[in-house]
């Protein structure tokens, strides 16, 4: 008997592939045949888990983990820290141009580097908190059709 490794993938929003090394028909048939098992016990349990979970939350037996005001709060320290380099920097080019002398250029030209970098990095941090929240409230607001 040949090894043919099978992955179970899970994805966001209630998707999950199977997937295996080798494409001929006996491993897909078998994925197939999987797949089916997985979705027939699953209708099974979320018909059990519907009648017990209905009850706890008629009781008030649930906690939401709400992370918006976070995932917030870090989107507007860095929007905050790069408006502040920004504004810095642009002070900085303001000046620049008042001190500018063949003496000074590398230290202008550093300290011009330096402010770009920053600004550079609080970016890039800003941008994975805007997609972190905008995940948050995709998730929130735009449910998958498999939920009850």
């Amino acid at each position: 008997m040949n090894w043919n490794p099978l992955w179970f993938r899970l994805y966001k929003f209630d998707t999950w592939t199977i997937e295996g090394i080798k494409r001929d028909e006996e491993i897909i048939q078998l994925a197939k045949e999987i797949q089916n098992r997985i979705v027939k016990a699953s209708k099974v349990l979320d018909k059990i888990l519907y009648s017990e979970l209905k009850s706890e939350i008629e009781n008030g037996n649930f906690y939401l983990h709400n992370l918006y005001h976070k995932l917030y709060s870090i989107y507007c320290f860095y929007e905050e820290k790069v408006l502040e380099t920004i504004k810095e920097y642009e002070e900085f080019e303001k000046e620049k141009g008042k001190h500018m002398t063949i003496h000074n250029l590398v230290e202008l030209l550093n300290a011009r580097l330096k402010y770009e970098k920053e600004i550079s990095k609080y970016s890039f941090a800003l941008i994975l908190s805007f997609f972190s929240l905008l995940e948050f409230l995709l998730d929130v607001f735009m449910p998958s059709n498999n939920q009850v």
